[in-house]
């Protein structure tokens, strides 16, 4: 595993070694490779919270796109399936809220990094700022057990000094919001 710092010596210094030939989507081999080669930097650190719900991410596609006819602006989607697993349950059965959190925190830092790389940096995807979780549907709505979730991650700012996605995720059989989230980052100062 290699030791994070900040700036883009990290992502530079990731292996090309995460296998991506699974990833669907219009963006590059190098924007894929990137984010696999991410993902698998979070598969790799065994230690602390979640730390085998990451291996159940499955990313389907990464696309680049524009943000709309006309705009200068690009955004970058990734789309992942993660099947709702014993460690990501509460007592009740249910999604975990802190589970449900975690994935808004993990994933929709996938297509910052795919946006980046697209505009040509390899800086770092930033540490969390803020992390917002919404549940949609009635007041028990029920994730349980083995339900598939679709996960899909769009970039809303790539600047400077903040970087922002959203996340929605989705029960895959029953095709029914299920929470959905905002992720805010920042630049991490130089020590």
């Amino acid at each position: 595993m290699s030791e994070r710092t900040n700036g883009p010596a990290w992502l530079s210094a990731l292996p090309e070694q995460a296998d991506f030939s699974h990833i669907g989507g219009n963006a590059s081999a190098d924007i894929k490779q990137q984010v696999a080669n991410v993902h698998k930097e979070l598969m790799d650190l065994r230690s602390g919270f979640g730390e085998n719900i990451a291996h159940r991410f499955d990313i389907k596609s990464i696309d680049i796109a524009r943000h709309h006819e006309g705009s200068r602006k690009m955004k970058a989607t990734v789309y992942c399936e993660v099947k709702v697993e014993k460690d990501m349950v509460n007592k009740l059965g249910d999604l975990h809220g802190a589970c449900a959190s975690y994935l808004v925190g993990k994933i929709s830092s996938f297509p910052i990094v795919a946006l980046n790389r697209a505009q040509g940096s390899l800086r770092d995807f930033g540490v969390s700022h803020s992390i917002t979780t919404a549940f949609h549907g009635r007041a028990k709505l029920r994730v349980a057990l083995g339900t598939t979730l679709r996960i899909e991650s769009t970039s809303l700012s790539v600047g400077n000094r903040a970087l922002s996605a959203r996340l929605e995720a989705w029960d895959l059989k029953a095709d029914k919001l299920v929470f959905s989230g905002t992720h805010f980052k920042m630049f991490a100062a130089k020590l």
